[in-house]
């Protein structure tokens, strides 16, 4: 396990992320889980035996990006928020100067991060709280329901949109710095 950026991360290991972990099961580094138990995986040059180095190189084999797309598109193409996301999630795959796992994880969780919009989201969700502590906890409870947190964010996110803040705020035992955590990173 290293200090780097999981392929797609699932809503638990976002949490864990955001919570300040840094160090991952080299399985989460290129696999992550998606609607119907679909396991996708991101070939690297060297295979398993690469992700010892610091940034194994991506490997073009068995055209994995247009699988990848395809994939995502079965699972989530008549969901909510699809034709919204998956642009830009697409523009990720199809960006071949991302040469090196690390470059391509990072873009992606940058689609999340710009898309959950944690800075503006985050004094929001402290206000609504304190207005309606009790109807707030009710609403977070609710979405936390709605996450399945094995599956990649990118579920959630096609499902619910930007309140799936809500679930991921619910996600991790301290839900203040949790949030703090979202804003550190979309701002780095």
């Amino acid at each position: 396990m290293r200090n780097r950026v999981p392929f797609a991360p699932s809503a638990g290991i976002l949490c864990r992320l955001l919570a300040g972990e840094t160090r991952f099961a080299e399985t989460a580094l290129r696999r992550t889980l998606i609607k119907g138990e679909r396991l996708l995986s991101v070939p690297v040059e060297g295979g398993k035996r690469a992700l010892a180095l610091e940034d194994p190189c991506l490997s073009d084999h068995g055209r994995w990006r247009e699988v990848h797309l395809g994939a995502w598109n079965a699972a989530y193409g008549k969901t909510p928020y699809f034709p919204y996301l998956f642009p830009q999630m697409e523009a990720v795959y199809r960006n071949e100067t991302l040469a090196t796992l690390g470059e391509f994880n990072s873009a992606l969780l940058g689609v999340v991060m710009d898309w959950l919009e944690p800075a503006l989201l985050l004094p929001e969700l402290e206000r609504m709280k304190s207005l309606h502590p009790a109807r707030f906890e009710e609403v977070e409870k609710y979405f936390e329901t709605k996450v399945n947190y094995n599956y990649s964010i990118f579920d959630a996110l096609f499902r619910l949109g930007k309140d799936t803040v809500f679930a991921l705020r619910g996600g991790i035992s301290d839900k203040s710095d949790h949030l703090k955590a979202l804003c550190v990173y979309q701002e780095s």
